[in-house]
């Protein structure tokens, strides 16, 4: 099992995922983890566009297996992504 999978839980919060209107076009999830809740989402909605932020590369590359695209960093700091 590598670090991320140790760090992060790869579920998603039921209680969040049903604040998502089913009419919502695009998502951004900051902090995206391994991209569940926009995977999870996606399987609800699949017309929409699930953007996620992620700090952790590994987490990464898993989320990008899931979501619509990633983006790797802090957004705290620069660049934001485009």
């Amino acid at each position: 099992m590598n670090a991320a999978h140790m760090q992060y839980p790869d579920f998603a919060n039921p209680e969040l995922l049903d604040k998502i209107p089913l009419s919502a076009r695009t998502i951004l999830d900051v902090g995206c983890a391994q991209g569940a809740l926009g995977a999870d989402y996606l399987r609800r909605n699949p017309t929409c566009r699930v953007l996620g932020i992620e700090m952790d590369e590994e987490a990464a590359a898993h989320a990008r297996q899931r979501l619509t695209d990633v983006f790797v960093g802090d957004v705290e700091k620069p660049p934001m992504p485009v």
